[in-house]
């Protein structure tokens, strides 16, 4: 619809103006609450519910630290406090071929420490003493 007065032409500025300051604290708001969202503890907070939604990346990093576990582990059976470079050189390499052997077959080791658990804890469940209290 064309404007043909001035008062038609004051009223659309300022309908005009009107939007704008909407807008405006629009914009303002979403810069906010992206700002707030880019924060260094916010930026954890969503690291981690997303972790704790992704199942398969959550599993990759159990195996993955089971395995360093499991190798370093193996280096300090092997090596032990050794300054022979030999030795430590060797331990090195066992260290990572466990690493690797463990985070890719990790699933029966796993449910293996799973069921020992499981057992100590019934052990200690069936040594407590039943108190009678007639």
């Amino acid at each position: 619809m064309p404007i043909t007065s001035s008062k038609e032409l004051k009223e659309q500025i300022a309908a005009l103006e009107a939007r704008k300051v909407i807008q405006q604290e629009a914009l303002k708001e979403a810069f906010g609450e992206r700002l707030e969202s880019l924060k260094p503890v916010n930026l954890v907070k969503t690291a981690f519910m997303n972790l704790s939604t992704s199942s398969e990346l959550k599993d990759g990093i159990i195996d993955h630290t089971l395995g360093l576990a499991a190798g370093l582990l193996s280096k300090k059976i092997l090596v032990g406090s050794s300054n022979n470079p030999f030795k430590r050189m060797l331990g090195s390499a066992a260290q990572l071929g466990v690493a690797k052997y463990v985070s890719e077959h990790s699933e029966p080791i796993k449910n293996a420490a799973i069921s020992i658990f499981n057992k100590i804890l019934n052990k200690k469940e069936k040594k407590k003493p039943v108190k009678d209290y007639r």
